[in-house]
């Protein structure tokens, strides 16, 4: 359904990957100061009079990423959170408003092969993706931004009749909207992208350049994610394809399909069974397939009742506890180690649920967000305790 205001997408920031605090512009960017809607580090409900109250993050802190969209008043943007974890309160350290409302992002840390930093690449209805700098403060500009159009002062022009921009773009981008992409964290330089002009694209950050482009599906493609462990294996779906496509980067796109039978809303590999991925769809079910068993689900399970399964997501350090969102507004935790059980089932204020992640530091806490535009930090520890889960690592 259509919503004018919602958090459309989310990720966690590991602990101590960012700057404790950011960086000012430099002298020449000193007029994006004046932006009234890019107040930095403001407590949420902070009665200070202050609007320049700056965070100081330590590395024992929980950030977080999050795109939030308003369509009624046409402002977007990208803005960081800080979770107290002790006080069970968040307060913003960053914001950083966008052309285009953000559809889909994931955190990176890649600056060269010999330094790290704290990054969000963003999609949105462009052709391109923009990477913003999460360490500088009143920053507007993305430090880094692949594809789109080669005179950089139309990056923001609409698109030619038909919805594409064919003309003017740069060597290797994308020709329509960038609906999705992932940071290969284990080859750091890799980027993938997904778009409506159907293909992916490999992207070299080091050069800010399309590696490669490959053709696995017939529809826009929505979805992707990166192997936790393999470097190579990156698994795309389709938006009404129905289709889950396995590539081997490393063998030129060589690739397995995986028919769904239903439309495809979250694709996620299974972090302590790793030839194992889960897909989510459109009819509410929760498909488990084996990489190594190409064809039917090992098995499947009806995650929400007469709604989609818009997102899924794992945790990397307790085995089996997978989470679920949906547009019934609900999230639900379950027991997957044997078949699935469900764990518990709530509402919890976010709406329609379109972000849904554990964080990969604390085992015990899962964010989310959708179409209330309210930020949930969800402690689960206490829902969990008597279900016989063991702390472990991917």
């Amino acid at each position: 359904s259509t919503v004018s205001r919602a958090i459309s997408c989310m990720s966690w920031i590991p602990q101590g990957a960012s700057s404790k605090s950011i960086a000012k512009p430099e002298a020449s960017d000193q007029y994006l100061a004046t932006d009234e809607r890019n107040i930095v580090g403001r407590a949420l409900d902070s009665e200070s009079d202050s609007e320049n109250e700056f965070v100081v993050t330590e590395d024992v802190d929980f950030l977080f990423v999050a795109g939030k969209v308003n369509s009624r008043k046409e402002e977007f943007s990208l803005y960081v959170m800080v979770y107290d974890c002790d006080k069970d309160r968040m307060f913003q350290r960053q914001d950083i408003p966008m052309a285009q409302p953000p559809l889909h992002l994931t955190w990176l840390d890649f600056k060269s092969y010999d330094e790290r930093g704290s990054y969000a690449a963003v999609c949105s209805m462009l052709p391109h993706i923009e990477i913003f700098d999460l360490d500088r403060c009143l920053d507007l500009r993305a430090a880094v931004i692949l594809g789109g159009p080669i005179d950089r002062e139309n990056l923001y022009n609409p698109p030619d009749q038909g919805g594409s921009w064919r003309s003017g773009l740069m060597a290797g981008s994308h020709t329509q909207s960038v609906l999705c992409c992932d940071w290969n964290k284990n080859q750091r330089n890799v980027m993938a992208t997904g778009s409506a002009d159907t293909t992916v694209k490999l992207w070299d950050l080091e050069t800010a350049e399309c590696a490669n482009t490959l053709r696995l599906h017939k529809s826009e493609v929505l979805r992707m994610k990166w192997h936790p462990q393999d470097k190579c294996m990156l698994l795309t779906s389709g938006l009404t394809d129905k289709t889950a496509v396995l590539t081997r980067a490393d063998r030129d796109g060589e690739h397995v399909k995986f028919d769904v039978e239903s439309s495809i809303e979250t694709i996620q590999w299974i972090p302590h069974l790793p030839s194992m991925f889960a897909v989510g769809t459109s009819d509410g079910l929760c498909k488990v397939y084996d990489t190594k068993k190409p064809g039917k689900p090992l098995y499947m399970f009806q995650a929400h009742d007469n709604a989609e399964c818009s997102v899924i997501t794992f945790n990397q350090h307790i085995p089996g506890l997978m989470a679920s969102g949906s547009n019934d507004k609900s999230i639900s935790l379950w027991d997957v180690r044997k078949g699935h059980k469900l764990v518990v089932n709530r509402t919890l204020g976010v709406g329609e649920v379109f972000a849904l992640e554990f964080n990969m530091n604390n085992p015990y806490l899962l964010v989310g967000g959708g179409s209330a535009a309210e930020e949930l930090v969800w402690t689960i520890q206490d829902d969990i305790k008597d279900c016989g889960f063991e702390i472990g690592s991917a």
